[in-house]
């Protein structure tokens, strides 16, 4: 899988999805997988695209389920050849409808173009689906535009997603993800509280540019090497030591692993309970016991 800049131009034919791929939902993966089909039965060497932005922690288009490197990452994992991403700076946003079509155009051969139905684009929002059909049909370029997911009835998006990461209902997260949420890093020096209690932890920062999820304890998998792990992640402050900076600290179960300066991946499987400041470490200790076993 190859990343494509959007301003340098491109050789190959390409089959190009277009959308924002913040979450990577089965909305999302449904345009990937009708692209994937289409290249398939093309057999000619034309190439399946994702067009992406490449989000800061201060993006425009406010924050996401997924970082930019995190959505590369899950894209590894699907049918996908090319990544076309484009920048957030102030003169992308003011490209129009027409130019944004344009630069695809001229910059990587688009044989055809896959977008949901509710899909706008351009300066403004200019461009939708009517917008690209009048382009799609005046260029020789075939044009699908897919009706939206819905899961009993209700669109898939990533406004949902978000909602449900604020309520901690992960597994109704899964339901529209086709996956476990998840939150990578790199494992950084904490406060070492945990390991004093007897559950040593690791810990990363969440990327600010990440959607909020809610504050507590959740069953978690940590994934590294290759491996996963069965874990507790607490996510918030530590009240019971007046600490009211959000951290992410797992505990992985039964293994005491060195993973100081590592990359990992911590998925999500459901909320246990709320933070909670106790009288006493030692009934701290406790609650975290019991936490395990519902594990």
């Amino acid at each position: 899988m190859k990343l494509l800049d959007f301003y340098t131009p491109n050789s190959e034919k390409n089959i190009i999805c277009l959308g924002r791929f913040d979450g990577l939902h089965l909305g999302h993966k449904t345009l990937i997988y009708k692209g994937a089909e289409l290249r398939n039965n093309l057999n000619n060497g034309t190439k399946l695209a994702i067009f992406l932005f490449q989000r800061g922690d201060h993006s425009h288009l406010g924050k996401s389920i997924f970082t930019f490197r995190e959505t590369v990452n899950k894209l590894k994992n699907e049918p996908v050849d090319n990544i076309i991403v484009a920048p957030e700076t102030p003169d992308f946003y003011k490209i129009t409808a027409l130019d944004f079509l344009q630069y695809l155009k001229e910059n990587f051969n688009p044989v055809a173009l896959i977008c949901g139905d509710d899909y706008t684009f351009g300066y403004q929002k200019q461009g939708d689906k009517t917008f690209l059909q009048d382009f799609c049909s005046r260029n020789g370029i075939d044009l699908c535009v897919l009706p939206l997911y819905k899961i009993l009835g209700e669109k898939v998006s990533s406004t949902n997603v978000k909602a449900l990461l604020a309520d901690g209902k992960m597994k109704e997260v899964f339901k529209l993800l086709g996956e476990n949420y998840s939150i990578e890093g790199i494992v950084k020096k904490g406060r070492g509280q945990g390991r004093k209690l007897g559950f040593p932890t690791i810990n990363i920062e969440v990327p600010p540019e990440k959607s909020d999820i809610k504050e507590g304890v959740y069953s978690t998998v940590t994934y590294y090497d290759g491996i996963f792990y069965s874990s507790v992640t607490n996510y918030g402050g530590a009240p019971t030591f007046s600490c009211n900076k959000k951290l992410l600290e797992t505990h992985i179960l039964n293994c005491d692993l060195d993973l100081y300066g590592k990359e990992v991946r911590i998925e999500f499987e459901r909320y246990i309970r709320e933070n909670k400041k106790f009288d006493s470490i030692e009934q701290l200790q406790e609650q975290i016991k019991k936490d395990v076993r519902n594990i």
